[in-house]
């Protein structure tokens, strides 16, 4: 009884001296306490343990930082050293099992009077898992954040091989991103490893795909297009990738789709109502679709190709007003044949004519051709192209002697001219062209350009001007007779006839006195010997009405036959009585001669030669006529 009351007064002591030692001011006297246990005589100790599980290692523990205790199995486990009553506890690991984990509770304390049992151990293999082994992603789409399942605490993750392009993982092993190349499924290990050292690794395939193509759009259907005239490629809006472009049913003849654009191009050849066509553009993985609508009309031909202007008549380097014609249809090609003149062009559409015309020519006929896919028509057109120019391109003036005006030909209302160089002295050039006047002194054959200003260009020719000294005339008469000129004429023969007719026609100028141009035996002859010849030794001769150079004679007073530089007369082909021979040396006597102009008989016949020509015919065709035929007389001056 003496003992339980001391010990009592012992456990009383002891608990206030905790109490203190517990407070800031006690701090010093923690330590007492265990030595105060051994001055009451406290003999009682206690053992400290607990139980392990999941263990498959070695685990190493410690109590107090020193009492170490190693662990190879699941169950109970208890520190070799006993602590004594009011000891304090504190257990932790000291080495983790390999390839585990193992967390501790309820691992310090203080004894109680007991022995301590309850501190719990709980280990586990290190591992890491996703929710899928398989994971399918979109091509440029982002991924839902992938993040892994594990046992333990990792520090740092590694995939091998690398993830696909634009994916990564992080140290925690959550992979995220978003995927920029397509790939089929390919796997990959991902690893983690602890703060350990320990590693865990998870198998994963991945598979890349691009998406289908969608949204696949035809701004311009319903289509209409025309029977063989070239579309406007026709190209849809769409999503995505496309690999295969089709249409369903095909494409009206003559028009295709390409594989990749779906764009539909062509000429559709065949007229059709409209059709409805299913286009699917398709990848490897899926496709979309689009309906069309497409009609096809057929065309007609151009008809009823007209120009009201033909025959037409332009002017040598003057731009000509544009020549539109009308016609029925729709015209896509237009064409002529032969090809127009030199500077003139046709438009493809509207068969219009226009340019500058660069080369005279006469009359031609041109087919004009107007067409579309369904046909053509044609139309006849006739084109003329005359120069700008004068009666006659070479010209002898008499000096002191006023000429006859000369007038250009072919050419419309002249608003201006000019002469380069400038006309001889005493010759003047009028706005309109007209040359005029009285020449001055005598010059030698010069060339002037002269160029005339109309609307629509400035056509310009070249003349030759000679003043002589002396020059004669020539003219062909405005009437006409029969072979007996002696009687016609009054004479006494009948070169002295045709001379008197020859003074007495209107053509002949208002001076000089004149003689026909014929031969007569034994009256009127040049060669071998002149006798009453018409022409003079070394002269000019030139056309009365416009002093056009005719010829010049050789010192025998005759000139190169069949060369003349201007024919006789400007007007129309005139036929006028010669006798000259017709083959041979044409300056001998002929033998028609209608009995030396005397007679009208229609049983006889006389030569004759043309007024427009320039070659032999000017002064005997080679044929003869009857005399009693009415011809003109070729008159030279004297």
């Amino acid at each position: 009884m003496i003992l339980n009351k001391y010990r009592f007064l012992q456990l009383s002591f002891i608990i206030s001296l905790f109490s203190y030692c517990s407070s800031p001011k006690g701090a010093q006297f923690k330590g007492v306490l265990s030595l105060v246990g051994d001055i009451v005589g406290n003999s009682s100790t206690y053992t400290v343990g607990g139980s392990v599980s999941g263990l498959s290692g070695t685990l190493v523990i410690i109590n107090n930082g020193g009492d170490s205790l190693s662990l190879n199995s699941d169950g109970n486990f208890t520190f070799p050293t006993a602590l004594n009553d009011l000891s304090t506890y504190e257990v932790s690991i000291s080495s983790q099992p390999t390839g585990q984990f193992c967390t501790l509770s309820n691992g310090s304390g203080t004894i109680a009077s007991a022995n301590v049992s309850n501190i719990s151990i709980s280990c586990s293999n290190f591992t890491i898992t996703y929710s899928a082994s398989a994971y399918t992603y979109s091509l440029n789409t982002a991924i839902s954040t992938l993040t892994p399942t594990v046992t333990g605490t990792v520090t740092s993750c590694t995939s091998s091989p690398a993830l696909p392009t634009g994916l990564s993982i992080d140290s925690a092993c959550v992979i995220s991103g978003t995927p920029t190349a397509t790939q089929v499924a390919s796997s990959y290990t991902i690893t983690a490893t602890d703060s350990v050292g320990n590693t865990a690794s998870a198998g994963l395939s991945i598979t890349i795909n691009a998406d289908p193509p969608s949204a696949l759009t035809y701004t311009g259907s319903p289509f209409t297009f025309t029977q063989n005239t070239a579309i406007s490629t026709q190209t849809p809006t769409k999503t995505g990738t496309v690999t295969s472009c089709t249409s369903n049913p095909t494409l009206p003849n003559g028009l295709s789709i390409d594989a990749t654009t779906c764009a539909i191009s062509g000429t559709p050849t065949t007229a059709q109502a409209a059709t409805t066509y299913t286009i699917t553009a398709s990848n490897t993985y899926g496709s979309t679709t689009a309906s069309i609508s497409i009609t096809v009309n057929g065309i007609t031909a151009p008809s009823a190709l007209t120009y009201t202007g033909s025959p037409y008549t332009f002017l040598q380097n003057a731009s000509i007003s544009s020549q539109t014609p009308t016609v029925t249809g729709t015209v896509t090609s237009c064409t002529s044949s032969p090809t127009l003149p030199a500077g003139l062009s046709i438009d493809a559409s509207t068969c219009a004519i226009s340019g500058t015309p660069s080369t005279v020519q006469a009359a031609i006929t041109y087919t004009i051709t107007a067409s579309n896919a369904g046909g053509s028509t044609t139309a006849s057109i006739s084109i003329t192209v005359n120069s700008f120019s004068y009666t006659g391109s070479t010209f002898v003036f008499k000096a002191g002697t006023a000429i006859n005006s000369l007038s250009p030909t072919g050419v419309g209302t002249i608003t201006a001219c000019s002469s380069t160089p400038t006309l001889p002295a005493g010759l003047n050039l009028s706005s309109s062209c007209v040359i005029t006047g009285t020449p001055g002194s005598a010059q030698t054959a010069t060339n002037y350009t002269i160029t005339a200003t109309i609307s629509g260009g400035t056509p310009n020719t070249t003349i030759s001007i000679k003043v002589a000294s002396t020059l004669y005339r020539v003219f062909v008469t405005s009437t006409t007779y029969t072979g007996d000129l002696k009687t016609q004429g009054g004479a006494g023969d009948g070169p002295a006839g045709a001379d008197n007719l020859c003074n007495a026609d209107a053509n002949k100028p208002s001076t000089g006195t004149y003689k026909a141009i014929l031969f007569a035996s034994g009256i009127r002859e040049a060669n071998p010997t002149p006798n009453n010849w018409v022409l003079y030794a070394s002269s000019t001769y030139v056309r009365a009405s416009d002093s056009a150079h005719i010829f010049d004679t050789n010192t025998s007073r005759i000139f190169t036959f069949g060369n003349l530089t201007s024919p006789f007369d400007s007007g129309s082909q005139k036929e006028y009585w010669t006798g000259f021979r017709g083959a041979g040396w044409e300056w001998e006597l002929g033998l028609y001669t209608c009995v030396n102009w005397t007679s009208s008989s229609s049983f006889v016949t006389g030569r004759f030669g043309q007024s427009d020509a320039t070659n032999y015919d000017s002064i005997s065709t080679g044929i003869t006529n009857t005399c009693n035929q009415q011809k003109h007389l070729l008159c030279a001056e004297q």
